[in-house]
């Protein structure tokens, strides 16, 4: 009788199903240790009416609405504390729109010490809305915010207003604004910006070069104010911080000279005599 497998091939076939089932089990361990890792949200709608929905978040915002028109919604977020990146999409096309405030799209962002923000109101006719932001932890520690933004108003009519500006230096400045604009527009803009986080060497280093550029060769110097405790003196263009020591009270001579010259006269005139 011929055997169909040899112990050869038997042993082969058992070291395959042994390697098969311990992929099996990294796969079903890696799956179980991602499923709850990032977080998402979707949803979408298609019709015909009036309708609004709005979405807010720590790094991103938008808002759609529409008054008696067609309208196609797409919105998609994915975020969580074990992800590195966190987005926000959404896209918003209207048709046969007829205008006023209750038809509308915006579009915020933020992150990386900069913010974003565009909105088209009054939409009338067919336009069509994109955006997304993106927020990624850098290895650094720090941030890199990007946001793209698509408004297309060439069909129909809307009035576009924007906004970014930066919180760098600890209060809003603005780098780029676009004032209420009314018309058929096609408006793309794209943002991208990093930062990193503070760190004691970073700090190290900006004192020094703070220092540097205080203590100038034949500059200005700036002194700090002596106080109760410290003196501050500049010695061969550095700054030199000393105790405030005070100095002792020299006691007060209760002699005056009126005093003490007739007696000195006297004591000569009785040395001449």
């Amino acid at each position: 009788m011929t055997k169909l497998f040899t112990p050869e091939d038997i042993r082969k076939y058992f070291y395959a199903s042994c390697i098969l089932a311990g992929l099996a089990f990294i796969a079903i361990l890696y799956i179980v240790g991602t499923s709850g890792s990032a977080n998402t949200l979707d949803t979408s709608m298609v019709g015909t009416g009036t309708m609004g929905i709005r979405h807010d978040s720590e790094h991103s915002a938008d808002t759609a609405m529409a008054e008696n028109a067609s309208i196609m919604y797409d919105y998609s977020r994915t975020w969580g504390q074990d992800i590195a990146v966190e987005t926000a999409k959404s896209q918003f096309v209207v048709t046969s729109a007829k205008g006023g405030y209750k038809t509308q799209y915006a579009v915020k962002g933020s992150g990386a010490d900069h913010k974003v923000e565009y909105t088209a109101t009054k939409i009338t006719g067919d336009a069509s809305f994109a955006s997304e932001i993106t927020l990624t932890a850098t290895e650094a520690g720090g941030e890199s915010f990007d946001s793209m933004i698509w408004f297309d108003t060439r069909d129909g009519n809307a009035t576009i207003a924007g906004r970014v500006y930066n919180s760098i230096e600890g209060r809003p400045a603005t780098i780029e604004e676009i004032v209420p604009t009314i018309g058929q527009y096609l408006l793309n803009t794209h943002l991208n910006v990093s930062n990193e986080p503070i760190t004691p060497e970073s700090w190290l280093e900006f004192c020094n070069g703070l220092d540097q550029d205080v203590n100038m060769p034949e500059g200005i110097y700036i002194l700090p104010v002596n106080d109760s405790k410290y003196n501050y003196t500049l010695v061969d263009g550095k700054i030199v911080r000393s105790l405030n020591i005070p100095l002792p009270e020299i006691p007060t001579n209760t002699t005056t000279p009126e005093t003490v010259a007739p007696a000195a006269r006297k004591e000569r005139a009785a040395k001449s005599s």
